[in-house]
């Protein structure tokens, strides 16, 4: 379709959407668990949104679901929770039911964040192909402005409190040299087969 200067906005709207959700939730590192067990029906409304929030997204080709869990702070919280599964697993196969209960606690978080997955998945996924049916460039344009939130939210938790002090050109190197091996798999990798051609 032709380009239009509002589709403009909506590169604006998506990165702003998404950019002030992660600030509201403070962009806390990926090893953050922010819940630790389910105590309360608050902790399983968290979890249930978290579910919703990364699976209805994913369905936004170019979202990854993991990262939108960063951006909402429940990506430790979620891999902690499924890590606790081999620590239940283990203490009961020992008889240790006091540490199985432990366990269990964080492994209940997976509970509503599943719920939680499932609505979503179910709520988007036509909701998603009617607009890319009827507002493909639109959509890809909203896509662009909540992938670059993702981006910076990434390089502002995840690299810049790493940054080294001093050796700044061995960093820059190597973030350039990983954004051309990524560009050319992504270009050669993604090529269609001769037979595909036909």
């Amino acid at each position: 379709k032709k380009f239009s200067w509002w589709y403009l906005l909506l590169v604006v709207f998506g990165f702003v959407a998404i950019y002030g959700l992660a600030k509201l939730g403070g962009t806390d590192p990926e090893n953050l668990i922010a819940i630790k067990r389910l105590t309360s029906f608050s902790d399983a409304g968290v979890m249930a949104f978290a579910g919703v929030f990364a699976v209805s997204l994913m369905a936004i080709p170019g979202i990854s679901g993991s990262v939108m869990l960063m951006v909402i702070d429940q990506y430790g919280t979620v891999y902690n929770a499924v890590g606790q599964l081999g620590d239940a697993a283990r203490a009961a196969a020992s008889g240790n039911w006091p540490a199985f209960h432990t366990a269990m606690g964080s492994v209940a978080l997976l509970l509503p964040f599943m719920i939680g997955a499932a609505a979503g998945l179910i709520a988007v996924a036509k909701l998603m192909a009617y607009l890319l049916a009827h507002f493909e460039a639109q959509v890809y344009y909203a896509v662009c402005g909540i992938v670059l939130a993702a981006v910076v939210i990434l390089i502002e938790a995840g690299i810049a409190p790493y940054w080294p002090a001093t050796d700044h050109f061995g960093a820059i190197a190597m973030v350039v040299i990983s954004l051309v091996i990524g560009v050319l798999a992504t270009i050669f990798l993604d090529k269609p087969d001769a037979d595909e051609k036909k």
